[in-house]
């Protein structure tokens, strides 16, 4: 049975997780472990290596997020939430198999529509595409955006993008074309919009990291994570993986304690020619490391993963 003990942070997804020293615990709303303590109003306390600062701080049951009663509130922020506003994807191998959505996707271009937006929303636009440059993507993908990463990695080559904007006044869609380098243009594109960010300095925090070597499946994403400097952030973690045979199909598995947003393969559900990304949230309670990120693609090939994770902040 797993414990609690020599981890740091330990996230865990049911009590039967939750064991120190031959004592059963709670897995709490959060993510973390606690164990029973009565000298804590809501009689348990977070176990030792619970994360987001939480770490030895009474639960408050009353609450609930499940977040500590000692000390200043940390209550997640009221509205600040992502959800995804639309989806783009396309592959053209060898020129004998397409799938494409929407139709305006092709070889040499994206298309992303944004029905769904509202102004003072924070966008997020991630996507990879299979081979490229470090300048496939344009810069900005669309007017107003500000790009945090473009890296091009993996064996055979594939480069992604991360880039964000606060909404004003969008239009319908936004289009591009591709720069130089792009071979079978297998891409996925996830459009994000983030509600209740801080309307001047949304993103608190940034990391972004690419694999290396020969790849291996099933795939481990790891970030080694960001470190927030204001309680109440949302965490998106996104990551894809540059495949290294086609076709093929993977399951996905989120980061422990994150809520799924999207999962895609450059086929329009889990099946691909050469890449797929996955997105994930979860609200960081107090100010501090998250600690390492992993999540899984457990695939039918091998390949190689790049993750980004961005740290946003509440109003």
């Amino acid at each position: 049975m797993a414990s609690c003990v020599g981890e740091s942070p330990y996230h865990c997804s049911s009590a039967g997780q939750c064991v120190a020293d031959a004592r059963a615990g709670s897995c709490e709303p959060t993510g973390f472990c606690s164990f029973a303590d009565t000298s804590c109003g809501s009689g348990r306390r977070y176990g030792a290596h619970a994360g987001d600062g939480l770490g030895g701080l009474c639960v408050d049951d009353n609450r609930p997020d499940g977040g500590a009663s000692d000390g200043p509130s940390i209550d997640a922020p009221p509205g600040l939430s992502a959800r995804l506003v639309s989806t783009s994807y396309y592959t053209d191998w060898n020129g004998t198999t397409t799938y494409e959505y929407p139709s305006e996707m092709s070889h040499t271009g994206y298309f992303v529509r944004t029905a769904g937006v509202v102004d003072g929303d924070l966008l997020l636009f991630i996507a990879n595409v299979d081979n490229g440059s470090s300048t496939l993507w344009p810069n900005p993908v669309a007017p107003g955006f500000t790009q945090l990463a473009q890296n091009f990695y993996g064996n055979d080559g594939q480069t992604y993008v991360v880039a964000w904007k606060i909404a004003s006044g969008e239009p319908a869609s936004y289009a591009g074309n591709y720069g130089s380098g792009i071979g079978s243009s297998s891409a996925v594109i996830h459009l994000v919009a983030v509600s209740g960010a801080h309307r001047t300095s949304p993103i608190n925090d940034f990391r972004a990291t690419v694999g290396s070597g020969a790849g291996t499946d099933p795939v481990l994403a790891t970030s080694p994570g960001v470190t927030t400097s204001v309680p109440g952030c949302l965490i998106v973690y996104a990551a894809g993986v540059d495949w290294q045979s086609a076709p093929g199909s993977n399951t996905f598995s989120a980061p422990s304690g994150y809520t799924v947003i999207a999962e895609l393969g450059d086929r329009g559900d889990m099946t691909w020619d050469w890449t797929s990304q996955q997105i994930d949230t979860r609200v960081a309670l107090a100010a501090g490391a998250t600690g390492p990120i992993t999540s899984s693609f457990d695939g039918t090939q091998i390949g190689t993963p790049w993750t980004a994770v961005i740290a946003i902040a509440p109003r």
